[in-house]
């Protein structure tokens, strides 16, 4: 009996092999986001950010994007430009035939203020010698995305 049950399971796995020869059946996994900065981003009023996470078997995936539940892009990133400071909050989905994945994202805008300068001087002066380099170094607040100029005698 033993040697019976032994004869009809090779017999069956000679089967199943031949039945597959030269095809390669494979599974594709589902998407999986994979998200750094534990999904918080900063920007400031007025100055785009680009989210776009990396996404682990995004092979024939779609993607999604959407705020306060509306769909706003359907493209692996998405750019986010707001003239105003707060909060916002902006959710990807990416879904292929073995599953999906989604992961929300806070983007936090930051006001936009104009920088402020100051020197490390002694009683609010900087001297300087003739003939001897001076470097002078300002400590800037608020400088994100500043342009800097000097002028000397203007």
């Amino acid at each position: 009996m033993k040697k019976l049950a032994y004869i009809l399971l090779f017999s069956l796995s000679a089967l199943a092999v031949a039945c597959n020869e030269n095809k390669v059946i494979t599974t594709l996994p589902a998407p999986e986001i994979i998200v750094e900065n534990g999904g918080v981003y900063s920007t400031k009023q007025g100055i785009a950010i680009t989210l776009q996470p990396r996404v682990e078997s995004s092979e024939e995936a779609l993607f999604s994007w959407y705020r306060e539940g509306v769909k706003v892009g359907s493209e692996p990133s998405y750019t986010l430009c707001e003239e105003e400071a707060g909060s916002y909050y902006v959710m990807l989905r990416v879904e292929n035939a073995s599953g999906k994945d989604e992961e929300e994202f806070r983007v936090e805008v930051l006001e936009l203020r104009p920088p402020k300068i100051s020197f490390l001087t002694k009683n609010g002066v900087i001297e300087a010698v003739v003939g001897v380099a001076t470097r002078i170094v300002p400590q800037v607040s608020a400088g994100d995305e500043a342009k800097y100029e000097w002028w000397l005698n203007d």
